[in-house]
């Protein structure tokens, strides 16, 4: 069960709080396919795809260590499988997704305190 459990509704929340970068992914990539079409501005575009990618990557980074912090002080107790890596990439994909298109819904509004 990918969603179950406490650690992974806190770092539902804990994703749901902030406002990532990941997430304005699918709205930049459509405008992204519309400019390629324009020879003077695909350059660029390109250019604006690869700082938007390090940026994305950068968010990520500190997303997941910011998550297995979080979920350490939190719960203590944790079994270290269910940490690490793995939860940091369940909160970037999380963090990737359109707000309104998450599932499970977000419980939390972004900026509240968790």
């Amino acid at each position: 069960p990918r969603d179950k459990g406490q650690v992974r509704r806190f770092t539902r929340d804990i994703v749901d709080s902030r406002r990532n970068f990941a997430g304005l992914f699918m709205p930049f990539a459509i405008v992204l396919i519309v400019v390629m079409f324009l020879p003077a501005i695909a350059v660029y575009a390109n250019i604006v795809l690869l700082l938007f990618v390090i940026f994305m990557v950068v968010d990520a980074v500190i997303l997941g260590r910011l998550v297995n912090r979080r979920v350490r002080e939190r719960y203590p107790d944790t079994d270290p499988s269910q940490t690490g890596f793995r939860l940091g990439w369940y909160a970037f994909t999380r963090a990737m997704q359109m707000r309104m298109m998450r599932a499970p819904k977000p419980q939390v509004s972004p900026g509240d305190e968790v």
